[in-house]
């Protein structure tokens, strides 16, 4: 979707038209006629700007009419990012009663403050996941669906219009993600999310390693392997690395960063639980499985673009836990990367057995200054935070606090969780090093996960963010719809964003 920029409403495409409560109409930007109506609106009190008001309505135009909606801003000193966020997701929703593909929308100067969230808004809700439609309505809709926006405003400058461009970037990327984890798992398979990755990298010039099943073989990645046995789709590993040039600012000479952030992401392509099987209302959600990887992926696409002055590497091991003769079994023994030795209580905790290789990998051969797994990992997590909240475990306060920041910041929301002594020792085998549920399993899931990934990390510092619930929605947010979010990907890049550029500043 094209977003431009003006000073005046054309006074041909139909309009929306943002106002705060009791706002005068600026004459000067929408022309005489249209901040006419908005008065004779205000004078009947049919209109009055009060938060998330609309009125739909028209302007003569000879034998013509200008389709026009007024939308209500509420009070002025009660803007943030948010409701920016979401007044744009509502007003492109709006100009579907338009079924236009051209729009204008009026904002006032003070909603340029938030132009990045406004553009997110706007692109975020315009998106439709459905994906496979073919009938004659769907045609007409897609058809009809707006692919301009002229935005009006009185003044624009160069910064306004990056931030503008940059909410837009966001938006896309998140839209790009939620395709993904929407996409049936006979859409997406295994070897199309490996192409993915890989364009990906192609476009931005990145370093990528395909791990194919011969090469994990080879390397002993024992907890990707015993997930991917009854596929008939082979595992992978997929590495995909930004550098970027070498930094400078006016206080220090060109240095590289050498101690880089790893980000994983949990890509289990459908997961049926395996021979535990889920129950039957669960199973037809579960292409959303590898979220965690498409967080991972949608991070990398603005890397580059964003200018982000760190050295990233993502790692993302991608299979299905299917059933078959071949799958893993309940009380089989697996010998992970690490060298550590998991007895399998139950084969729909295989997010953690996938993600206990990539971890190892990650801390090993990186060193990394902070290593960062994205997973929807236990519906746990979900019956104790609901959609609304994602779970956030880890080892070191300071990087907590930072993705917490950042989760507030991007209306991305994180909670604390603890990682006991007791869930340490409730994951310890019987007959090995681990068993991959807590033998006392009904309680603390989230927690005790949590706690068997930690046993990967070595001593690097670690973030674990349970995306079970928010990756995918029954009680979407104004600017989501149900099924994927695309949830992480804001809050990352704002974290990105404000760490310093290396780890001495």
């Amino acid at each position: 979707m094209r977003i431009t920029t003006h000073s005046k409403c054309d006074p041909i495409n139909p309009t929306i038209i943002g106002l705060f409560e009791n706002e005068k109409p600026d004459s000067g930007r929408l022309g005489k006629s249209l901040a006419e109506l908005i008065q004779k609106h205000q004078k009947q009190k049919s209109f009055s700007g009060k938060s998330n008001e609309s009125v739909s309505t028209h302007l003569s135009k000879g034998e013509k009419l200008q389709k026009v909606i007024l939308f209500g801003l509420g009070e002025e000193n009660k803007l943030h990012e948010t409701s920016t966020r979401n007044f744009g997701a509502k007003m492109i929703r709006a100009s579907a009663d338009f079924q236009q593909k051209e729009i204008n929308i009026s904002i006032p100067p003070a909603l340029q403050n938030h132009l990045q969230a406004l553009a997110e808004g706007l692109i975020m809700g315009n998106y439709d996941p459905a994906l496979y439609k073919t009938d004659e309505e769907a045609k007409k809709k897609g058809e009809k669906k707006t692919n301009t926006i002229n935005l009006i405003c009185t003044d624009w400058n160069t910064d306004q219009r990056s931030r503008l461009e940059k909410g837009k970037s966001v938006g896309e990327t998140v839209n790009y993600i939620r395709t993904l984890v929407n996409s049936a798992p006979d859409q997406l398979n295994t070897e199309q999310l490996v192409r993915e990755i890989k364009l990906t990298a192609k476009e931005n010039q990145m370093k990528v390693t395909d791990f194919d099943k011969k090469k994990l073989e080879k390397m002993k990645m024992g907890g990707i392997l015993a997930v991917n046995r009854g596929s008939a789709e082979p595992a992978h590993m997929m590495v995909i690395e930004y550098n970027p040039a070498p930094i400078s600012d006016n206080r220090k000479p060109k240095t590289e960063n050498p101690l880089p952030i790893v980000l994983v992401g949990k890509g289990i392509i459908f997961d049926t639980g395996g021979i535990s099987l889920k129950p039957s209302t669960h199973l037809s959600d579960m292409q959303l499985d590898m979220a965690g990887a498409a967080v991972v992926l949608g991070v990398f696409k603005l890397l580059k673009q964003f200018d982000i002055k760190r050295r990233v590497v993502g790692i993302i091991p991608i299979t299905d836990n299917a059933i078959g003769n071949t799958a893993y079994r309940p009380s089989e023994i697996v010998t992970t990367y690490s060298g550590k030795t998991v007895e399998i209580l139950n084969t729909d905790a295989e997010g953690r057995m996938i993600l206990s290789d990539a971890l190892y990998y990650g801390a090993t051969q990186y060193k990394p200054e902070y290593m960062i797994d994205f997973a929807t990992l236990t519906g746990a997590c979900m019956v104790a935070l609901g959609f609304r909240t994602a779970g956030l475990f880890g080892n070191d306060e300071e990087l907590l606090d930072k993705l917490n920041s950042s989760g507030k910041n991007t209306d991305e929301g994180l909670c604390v969780m603890p990682i006991t002594d007791a869930d340490e020792k409730g994951i310890e085998g019987q007959l090995a090093d681990l068993a991959n549920i807590a033998h006392d399993h009904a309680y603390a899931g989230a927690s005790r996960a949590a706690a068997f990934l930690k046993n990967f990390i070595t001593d690097t510092k670690w973030a674990h963010i349970d995306i079970a619930g928010t990756a995918f929605t029954k009680n979407p947010k104004d600017y989501e719809t149900t099924m994927a979010t695309g949830f992480g990907v804001r809050m990352m890049i704002d974290f990105f964003e404000k760490l310093p550029f290396s780890v001495n500043e």
